[in-house]
């Protein structure tokens, strides 16, 4: 007797909530109805500004091949000691030909004033994977420092 009780309280339980159930948007037979249209460019979006001083000089650029890509290789050598946080990043604004890709070598400078000592304690060295599908489409990879540039055909 006890559960027919229960059983009939959560039967009245389902059929009190099937109202709100009927204009609920769970219930596919709501769904109907015209479109609106939608724009496509997300209405926050994000642009990052990486604002690092590029390598005062690229001393060095080597592409490595490796599986599946290329390894670009670069040294650079900054005015002082201290700099650190390399990336290369592309870049290069419009003046880039095409079939280039350019690179800019950015490094952070460092946060008290460091002395110059010799060139080879300042090398900051940088890498980047290319796979072998981005490479194709470029005939030679430029990467840029503040006062010079090294090129390379992959």
């Amino acid at each position: 007797m006890a559960a027919r009780l229960v059983l009939m309280a959560v039967v009245l339980g389902l059929l009190a909530g099937c109202e709100a159930i009927g204009e609920s948007r769970f219930n596919p037979v709501n769904w109907g109805g015209t479109s609106a249209p939608e724009s496509l460019i997300p209405a926050n979006t994000v642009v990052v500004v990486d604002d690092r001083p590029l390598v005062d000089q690229v001393t060095e650029l080597v592409v490595e091949k490796a599986p599946g890509g290329v390894i670009v290789r670069a040294t650079g050598l900054p005015p002082t000691q201290g700099f650190w946080a390399g990336d290369l990043v592309p870049g290069g604004g419009d003046e880039v030909p095409d079939g280039v890709l350019a690179l800019e070598f950015k490094v952070l400078p460092p946060t008290e004033t460091r002395p110059a000592a010799a060139p080879q304690t300042r090398e900051i060295v940088v890498a980047e994977f290319l796979s072998d599908q981005s490479v194709r489409q470029f005939s030679r990879i430029t990467v840029i420092g503040a006062r010079n540039q090294r090129s390379v055909s992959p």
